[in-house]
């Protein structure tokens, strides 16, 4: 509004401004600082989160130690940090962030007693506080078992040694024997077999050739038993080693005779018994002898000259005769030999009908060494 001025006077002018949206004019960056504040706290907050998680408890341990508020690190690290120069990799906080710590003398209240000295600790740094200790117990610890375990690499390896000392002498006693053997083929082998290596090899032979007896006995008495037919004949075949081999023995026995009265000409149940008999002796080699006996009753017949001796000859030969039937080589017939009854099974009852029978002996090759 212009007013009017007196005495022609100029009028004087009165700008008035109403209020609109630049009235409240620029209130500074104060804000700004507020808000990077609070960045920065959480970001301080979450790196202190993210090391709680990747430190362990002696690496914490060292990081307190570090902030304690009555020490003062005298670490020698060129790192002067929180860390002491070192990484937060596993195994490198092992060694005690710590370092050593030197404690601040604090003044006495006038109310406190002066403490006793500490006589425990006599010859222990003053500068040294608990929490150092404990950190050198740890290491102490981890130290012990590092030298348990060198201490235990190095049990294993002298157990290897020892092992490999076994094995060397083994080879030696193996050696040893070896060179003994061949000074025992080399003896055997001077100017003809030994005296030592004669017995010796006698010896083994007579024992395979027993043991060859004894399985061919157990065998025939099985096949026995598994036929039939011959099972109710198992009386009447007596089987026993003797000096001269192994002897099979037919004998008449309860109501079964070999042969008839008087007669050569065998049963068919004995025919059956001898071919059992040539099937298990044909995987023998030894020679074979066959003996026919008789008891003592003296055979009648109008024939004067036919006699006990004609008889178990006769009855020795038709035995020869069905072995080679049923499949044994004629070349292992050593003997056919009739005895009458001069050789009986029952000496005190020469008359009893067991004394009648045919005897087959497989010869030994290998008689029995007698010790010197």
């Amino acid at each position: 509004m212009a007013g009017k001025g007196k005495d022609g006077e100029k009028p004087v002018l009165i700008l008035k401004k109403k209020g609109g949206h630049g009235d409240h004019g620029h209130h500074g960056g104060a804000w700004k600082v507020a808000y990077a504040d609070f960045v920065t706290a959480m970001m301080a907050f979450f790196l202190l989160l993210w090391l709680l998680n990747v430190t362990t408890e002696d690496q914490k341990l060292g990081i307190a130690n570090y902030f304690m508020p009555d020490s003062v690190s005298r670490s020698n690290s060129g790192g002067g940090g929180v860390l002491g120069g070192m990484t937060i990799s596993p195994g490198e906080m092992e060694r005690k962030a710590a370092g050593i710590v030197m404690s601040i003398p604090v003044a006495p209240d006038a109310n406190e007693t002066e403490a006793p000295p500490d006589t425990e600790g006599e010859g222990k740094p003053p500068e040294y506080s608990d929490s150092t200790e404990q950190a050198d117990r740890s290491t102490g610890a981890i130290n012990a078992l590092r030298d348990k375990e060198r201490d235990g690499d190095k049990e294993k390896d002298k157990d290897k040694d020892k092992d490999k000392d076994k094995d060397k002498d083994k080879d030696k006693d193996k050696d040893f024997d070896k060179d003994k053997d061949k000074d025992k083929d080399k003896d055997f082998d001077k100017d003809g077999p030994g005296k030592i290596g004669e017995q010796r090899l006698k010896e083994q032979l007579a024992r395979q050739e027993e043991e060859s007896f004894r399985k061919a006995e157990a065998d025939l008495k099985q096949a026995i038993e598994d036929i039939p037919e011959l099972k109710q004949l198992a009386e009447n075949l007596l089987v026993d080693r003797t000096p001269e081999g192994l002897r099979i023995q037919i004998v008449d026995q309860g109501r079964y005779s070999m042969f008839p009265l008087g007669s050569s000409a065998p049963m068919e149940h004995t025919r059956k018994l001898l071919a059992a008999v040539t099937r298990i002796v044909q995987r023998l080699p030894n020679q074979i002898a066959v003996t026919g006996h008789t008891d003592a009753i003296q055979f009648q017949n109008n024939n004067r000259n036919y006699g006990n001796w004609e008889l178990s000859t006769d009855r020795a030969n038709s035995s020869r005769r069905m072995l080679l039937e049923t499949g044994l080589p004629r070349e292992r017939i050593n003997r056919v030999v009739g005895k009458a009854e001069h050789d009986p099974l029952f000496p005190e009852n020469p008359n009893d009908p067991r004394n009648r029978r045919i005897s087959i002996v497989l010869l030994r090759e290998n008689p029995p060494v007698k010790p010197n």
